[in-house]
C-alpha cells in the first residue's frame, strides 16, 4: 500500500457515508464515477479499450440504477492523511513531514 511509495505516517481521520444529489440524468452519475473511481481503470487499460469498458460499465449501471431526477447517490468514503519522511542529505530515514510549509 502506501508504505511502498514512501508514506511513513498514516492516520485514519474518518470513515463515513456521504451522498451527492445529481440533477440531470444517470449519465451524470457515470461522469461523476469516471472522475473518481474509474480514473484508475483508465490508467491501467490500453487507451483503445477504455471506451468499450466505459460503455459496458454504463450499460450495466443503467440496468441497476433507476432513471430518476434528481438522483440521490449515497457512497462510503474514507478521509485520511499521510506523510512522507523528510529527506535529509547524509542521513538515512527522516521525520514525517507535517504539511507543505
Amino acid at each position: 500500500g502506501l508504505h511502498r511509495v514512501g508514506v511513513a505516517d498514516v492516520r485514519l481521520a474518518r470513515h463515513d457515508a456521504a451522498a451527492e444529489t445529481l440533477g440531470t440524468s444517470r449519465e451524470e452519475l457515470v461522469e461523476w464515477v469516471r472522475g473518481s473511481l474509474l480514473t484508475d481503470y483508465q490508467k491501467r487499460l490500453p487507451e483503445e479499450l477504455f471506451p468499450q469498458f466505459l460503455a459496458s460499465y454504463r450499460e450495466r449501471l443503467f440496468d441497476r440504477v433507476p432513471d430518476e431526477r434528481p438522483f440521490f447517490f449515497p457512497f462510503k468514503r474514507i478521509l485520511a492523511w499521510a506523510a512522507r519522511p523528510v529527506e535529509t542529505p547524509g542521513l538515512s530515514g527522516g521525520k514525517p513531514r507535517r504539511g507543505t510549509g
